[in-house]
């Protein structure tokens, strides 16, 4: 796979930055990568979002650079949608917005957090009538999930959440390591609920921090607030100028990507070769049916479409499809897929059309959301064989 890759005319992975790479666009003021990255939030960190390094702390990145996130200790780029910590001291647990009672003892500033600071709070929960909570407004049917980072000081420790009112509750064993845990619910009403931590039938004595909640059906890096709600804004990326045609054969080539979902949530995303419209490109997109992945190759009709559920989508895949006049083929982690538009005998692009790399369809509309490990241009067509190896 990597001979093949050093084939490419256009490769840009997170580690662009070294040497064995090879960089066909140069590469921003920034280490991280050869794309324009957007991020740009309100408030007193514009644009600031978090990421796992490569040493496995949470820290905070600046407002339009990318996010190369470790989480799971593979680099990959972190393309996430706007999200909202509804907790406003997701950090302090010893404030008033923050509701314990008398069997609850809390010592802030005990240990050291997965933010490298020493601002994690010890949390000794007496008997099952212990519980720290906090209130939150809900709306009914829409989905929610908490998150917070916790560790058990000494032995195992079972610690639950529950939210008052509603048909949902997460037991959880907390290990002597800091590991995220999360919980994802329905709301079955609209009104103010008290999210609860509570030990259940034995006693515990536990770190907290990073508490979380936010209005999606999946969890996305931590948000963190002193005060109030923080908001933080959809990640994007693309060349906002105009590939260097010497590096893209639009008649024939390979497009590949590498990339994974945050979650099987059936949105349309897509990361998209074109030339910077939906009329003209080449799409790797998520579906809204339950892992659904569709590569189209569309020049004003589709040209190739390519369907497959049999993955996982939040795995990573790797994507390959080459494009030329009737030799149209794609393939993914190895497996070949049909062409159901045209058998693979579709027409190909015009030159110098396809100068755009893009984390939308092609235009503006249906952003990725997801992980992405590679991208590459190749300037002629792989054979079965090479997508094959390049793909498994």
């Amino acid at each position: 796979m990597d001979n093949l890759l050093k084939k490419a005319s256009i490769l840009i992975t997170p580690t662009a930055y070294d040497t064995s790479v090879i960089n066909a666009i140069k590469p921003q003021s920034s280490p991280f990568a050869d794309l324009d990255f957007t991020r740009a939030t309100a408030g007193s960190n514009v644009g600031t979002a978090n990421r796992e390094n490569a040493s496995g702390v949470i820290e905070q990145v600046a407002q339009n650079v990318p996010r190369i996130d470790y989480t799971g200790g593979i680099a990959h780029w972190l393309i996430e949608p706007l999200s909202t910590n509804l907790i406003t001291y997701s950090e302090d647990f010893l404030h008033s917005s923050w509701q314990h009672n008398s069997s609850l003892n809390i010592t802030a500033n005990a240990t050291t957090s997965p933010s490298g600071a020493t601002n994690a709070t010890r949390v000794e929960l007496s008997g099952s009538g212990s519980r720290m909570g906090a209130e939150i407004a809900l709306t009914d049917e829409k989905s929610y999930t908490l998150s917070f980072y916790a560790k058990n000081n000494g032995g195992t420790a079972n610690l639950t959440a529950t939210f008052d009112g509603q048909s949902a509750d997460q037991a959880y064993t907390i290990t002597n390591s800091f590991a995220r845990y999360s919980f994802t619910f329905t709301a079955t009403a609209t009104e103010t609920s008290q999210i609860r931590l509570f030990s259940g039938a034995t006693d515990i004595d536990a770190f907290i921090w990073g508490a979380q909640f936010e209005e999606l059906s999946y969890v996305t890096s931590y948000i963190p607030t002193s005060g109030s709600t923080v908001t933080r804004a959809e990640d994007g990326f693309g060349l906002n100028t105009t590939l260097d045609t010497s590096l893209i054969n639009s008649t024939e080539g390979t497009f590949y990507v590498e990339m994974a979902a945050l979650d099987n949530n059936l949105v349309d995303r897509n990361i998209s070769l074109s030339d910077g419209t939906n009329d003209n490109t080449i799409k790797f997109r998520y579906m809204t049916n339950s892992n659904e992945l569709q590569v189209l190759c569309k020049k004003q009709v589709n040209q190739a479409k390519f369907v497959t559920t049999s993955f996982d989508i939040t795995n990573f895949l790797k994507i390959g499809v080459r494009f030329k006049e009737n030799d149209f083929a794609c393939f993914v982690n190895g497996n070949e897929l049909t062409d159901t538009a045209t058998g693979g005998s579709g027409s190909t692009f015009t030159a110098n059309t396809l100068t755009k790399i893009k984390s939308t369809r092609g235009d503006s509309a249906f952003d990725f959301e997801g992980k992405v490990k590679c991208i590459a241009v190749f300037k002629e067509i792989l054979t079965d064989g090479e997508l094959m190896c390049l793909t498994s």
